[in-house]
């Protein structure tokens, strides 16, 4: 159904990944609804458990699930002064009070923020040369 269709964009690197999935392992162009993260003729899988499991043990990574990576993309793209209204249409949610209980402040947006209040803030000195804050517009 046409009202379920969402788009967005995507990064060129992924853009580069989708494209080699146009084709199966052979070289042969896949059908039109192979699935570009399916298996590697592009069928449908049940589940993504094992494989995640796999690459988490072969990386050496403990504790991460696959929906962690969901919630690193969110707070990735407000680190990148990304508009909280954006991650939300990223994310899909309908309602931005979801987006922002899925994201997190992370220590370089923090620093971000920090170093962001600082550029716009300048001491001064006053008539009785004691130093006070002033914004700087």
């Amino acid at each position: 159904m046409i009202d379920d269709l969402r788009v967005i964009p995507v990064s060129s690197e992924l853009r580069a990944v989708l494209e080699m999935r146009r084709t199966d392992p052979r070289g042969q162009p896949s059908p039109p609804d192979a699935y570009g993260f399916g298996n590697g003729v592009g069928e449908r899988l049940t589940s993504i458990k094992t494989a995640w499991r796999n690459t988490c043990r072969r990386g050496g990574i403990e504790d991460l699930h696959f929906h962690d990576l969901r919630r690193e993309f969110a707070c990735r793209l407000l680190e990148s002064s990304a508009d909280l209204h954006d991650v939300r249409d990223f994310l899909g949610h309908a309602n931005i009070t979801t987006t922002s209980r899925y994201v997190r402040s992370t220590p370089v947006r923090l620093a971000q923020a920090l170093e962001r209040m600082e550029a716009e803030t300048e001491v001064v000195e006053d008539a009785d040369d004691q130093p006070r804050l002033a914004a700087v517009r």
